[in-house]
């Protein structure tokens, strides 16, 4: 994808309780920050930009290859996800792979920086088919880990997630995460995923969750 459009813009109230989390990098036990707070969105069908209290999500590019191949070093942010890690061409190759990727409208990683200091990389949050591969659409995200255990995985994930069933209208979006990875369970908790039973992910035991539009909808 490349840079994030700005055709227009809309300011709407954002509701905590409609969210959903993946399968991305290991998080620390966070503070409830499920307060409402006003929420920028910027964008088009082809790209959209968030605006949190503490946080910015823009699109991924190609620029952001460096950052995210340091975070992905630090051996805790990977330690449940299975990926070509200890290889670096391949490693490199993995993640401009997933940043270029033909991903529908709507779809893809953003990148997390801070509001106040958009110079410094938080991390990221994706929404694409399962594995790049589909037909299920999953969340999921992956900080560095100096910014764990400060609820910003899932300041991040809420208005991707809330974009998913608003905008997108998809029908439902899934999880699946290491049952060993507690931080990340406890925020896909948090931010109001269903879960829904083991699994194998990647050939590894996982966690199941999900919520559906209908889910959405019945808690409006």
């Amino acid at each position: 994808m490349g840079q994030p459009a700005m055709a227009s813009q809309r300011r709407s109230r954002y509701e905590g309780r409609r969210s959903c989390a993946g399968h991305g990098g290991g998080e620390d036990a966070e503070p409830d920050c499920g307060a409402p707070h006003d929420m920028i969105v910027t964008g088009s069908d082809a790209c959209t930009t968030f605006e949190t209290e503490r946080l910015l999500l823009r699109s991924r590019t190609l620029a952001d290859t460096n950052d995210c191949v340091l975070m992905d070093r630090e051996p805790e942010v990977t330690r449940y996800v299975s990926g070509p890690w200890s290889n670096a061409s391949a490693h490199r190759e993995f993640i401009e792979n997933r940043t270029s990727g033909l991903w529908l409208p709507g779809m893809g990683y953003w990148t997390i920086v801070l509001r106040q200091d958009p110079a410094i990389f938080v991390g990221w949050v994706l929404l694409i088919p399962v594995d790049a591969v589909g037909p299920e659409i999953e969340i999921g995200w992956r900080l560095r880990q100096r910014f764990w255990g400060q609820g910003l995985a899932t300041e991040a994930a809420r208005p991707v997630l809330t974009h998913a069933f608003e905008v997108l209208k998809l029908a439902e979006v899934v999880a699946e995460i290491d049952p060993d990875n507690l931080g990340s369970l406890r925020v896909a908790e948090k931010i109001g995923l269903k879960q829904r039973g083991p699994v194998l992910h990647s050939a590894r035991p996982a966690v199941r969750y999900s919520l559906t539009l209908g889910e959405v909808a019945g808690a409006s």
